[in-house]
């Protein structure tokens, strides 16, 4: 965030993005023109880096959505959210998750309970996380490699618990007068009620899914 505050009030060409912030997504559309093969392969590594680094990553979505268009934009975020949230499961647990098991979690028994229930219902609670969006996406990525949630259970919550805010922000990017529109407010409710279903369910009707093996 200071490096991008730096740039933009501190250079030339910052200033003129900040007064003419059009000028960039030209830029971005002429780039991925000409680099239809290599900018897909970018985008998804700075997605996946600033994750890793617990930086935003919102601004990537617009500008995905200012360079691929809206589809391809909303495509290209999500596999690239999608494979950032499960190397940082990864990347958490090699760090520190056997310390964290065999230090801190056998003196917690409420806090043991707690994980076990999340390993069970890991993709719920990714999903619920994403949704609701109680945690910023980097540092939830590293909370997660601290549970028992299965690497399958993030990156199947991210890919699809993730879809309602990258469609805002790729479409931002694409065409921003459609977010003020009837059709755009609508599609992110469905999206939203779709995604939330299974949780509020899960919760209302618990016996359901016990008998398919979750708590």
């Amino acid at each position: 965030m200071v490096v991008a505050l730096v740039f933009l009030l501190g250079t030339e060409r910052g200033r003129i993005i900040a007064h003419h912030p059009q000028i960039i997504g030209h830029d971005v559309q002429v780039w991925t023109t000409a680099h239809p093969y290599l900018s897909p392969l970018i985008v998804i590594a700075i997605y996946i880096a600033a994750t890793l680094l617990m930086l935003p990553v919102w601004w990537i979505q617009v500008l995905a959505g200012c360079g691929f268009g809206i589809v391809w934009g909303i495509i290209w975020c999500d596999i690239a959210a999608t494979l950032a949230s499960g190397l940082t499961l990864l990347l958490a647990r090699w760090l520190s998750a056997d310390w964290y098991h065999a230090k801190i979690e056998p003196r917690l028994q409420k806090l043991h309970r707690l994980n076990e229930k999340m390993g069970h219902n890991g993709f719920m609670v990714v999903m619920a996380v994403r949704l609701i969006h109680i945690l910023p996406f980097s540092l939830s990525n590293y909370l997660f490699g601290l549970t028992r949630i299965s690497w399958l259970g993030v990156t199947t919550g991210t890919l699809l618990g993730n879809l309602p805010a990258i469609t805002l922000y790729a479409t931002l990017g694409a065409a921003p007068h459609r977010v003020a529109t009837l059709e755009f407010i609508l599609l992110q409710v469905v999206m939203n009620l779709i995604l939330l279903t299974p949780l509020a369910l899960r919760y209302l009707y618990p016996d359901w899914f016990k008998r398919i093996g979750i708590e």
